[in-house]
């Protein structure tokens, strides 16, 4: 029941095989079907394991890609049209227009599952500004908190609110801009209920 996966398998087709390249700087495995780009992170130092989805905005919908290249820093992408397109670190733009991300973490039971938890606020260390909500009830996905926008390190600061009774939390991080955005670490305040 993972739906990054099923989302890859429902991407899958006769007409988009899919392509795949090891991006050495960033060590991402890298696979584009179609016009989407699945990215697999990880990362031992920085604790990350993760798949993200990067579609490809303002590309031609019959132009797939078809063969990846690195040189340097630069990932070159070669669409069936012949066109390149380059993944860059130093581009902080996409297609003259800002990046969009979405972190949606796994459902975290904190070392107690089953446990009712009283979730009361939570603190970040990051660099830059972002939405930050909770999702709290993983069968019914589209339900989370009210975002928060969180800028920078708030540990030395006031305690960020969070009035939520679960189980168990998903973090949700959603940034628009052309900054960078970089969450090194979220930590939860809650007092156990016990088991429901």
């Amino acid at each position: 029941d993972d739906p990054v996966l099923e989302s890859i398998a429902e991407s899958l087709h006769e007409d988009h095989p899919p392509v795949a390249a090891l991006y050495t700087d960033t060590g991402q495995y890298i696979c584009a079907i179609g016009r989407d780009l699945w990215v697999y992170t990880y990362s031992r130092e920085a604790s990350v394991v993760a798949w993200s989805v990067y579609p490809l905005k303002g590309t031609d919908q019959e132009a797939d890609i078809d063969y990846f290249a690195q040189l340097g820093s630069r990932l070159y992408l070669r669409r069936q049209d012949n066109r390149l397109l380059v993944i860059d670190p130093d581009v902080k733009t996409d297609w003259d227009g800002d990046y969009e991300v979405d972190i949606d973490f796994m459902f975290q039971s904190l070392k107690s599952i089953g446990e009712m938890k009283q979730f009361i606020g939570f603190d970040m260390v990051m660099e830059g500004a972002a939405d930050v909500s909770f999702g709290y009830d993983a069968y019914r996905r589209e339900d989370e908190s009210l975002p928060i926008t969180v800028d920078g390190n708030t540990r030395s600061g006031q305690l960020n609110p969070m009035e939520i009774l679960a189980t168990e939390l998903s973090p949700r991080i959603r940034y628009t801009g052309p900054n960078d955005l970089r969450v090194d670490s979220i930590t939860v305040y809650f007092e156990k209920l016990g088991i429901i």
